[in-house]
């Protein structure tokens, strides 16, 4: 049986509109991930640098200028090295436990380099980090680590409904 030439042209014609509606939604798609991956890490650096400039160092002493107050969804740890080891410091002063797989990126941070890191905190959640060093300017040294970090779950929830 020979389908006719207007029937072939109809099924060419929709399959490659269809072929193209695919492309053009993945890379929509892509596009809006990365942007509200990017406006993520854009407000995590807009933090750190913030709160940086509320803290000063002193003979290798970290201490906050004024308590910083952070937006609901967001956190801060701050990290010194005592000694060979690592201690988290939270905006108040006192000791906390390191969140959790933040561990490596904090050492890269203490070698004088800013890294953002996804860190899973759960089985259902992440957090996106940020991790700045802490120099003490008179020294030449780095000091500590600053760790701004955000839930992913909002922006996860976002993509999701996309």
């Amino acid at each position: 049986m020979k389908i006719p030439v207007r029937w072939q042209l109809t099924l060419w014609y929709s399959l490659l509109i269809a072929l193209v509606m695919l492309v053009m939604g993945a890379v929509v798609f892509g596009i809006l991930r990365w942007r509200l991956q990017d406006s993520l890490d854009d407000d995590l650096q807009r933090l750190a640098e913030q709160v940086s400039a509320e803290i000063d160092v002193e003979n290798d002493e970290i201490t906050f200028l004024t308590t910083p107050e952070l937006p609901a969804p967001y956190g801060l740890q701050v990290y010194a090295s005592a000694s060979s080891s690592i201690v988290a410091l939270g905006a108040d002063g006192q000791p906390q436990h390191i969140v959790s797989g933040s561990r490596q990126v904090v050492i890269e941070a203490m070698g004088g380099q800013p890294a953002f890191a996804d860190v899973a905190v759960g089985p259902d959640d992440t957090f996106r980090s940020f991790v700045v060093p802490i120099e003490d300017v008179d020294a030449g040294t780095v000091v500590g680590a600053l760790q701004v970090y955000r839930s992913r779950g909002d922006l996860d929830e976002a993509i999701d409904q996309l």
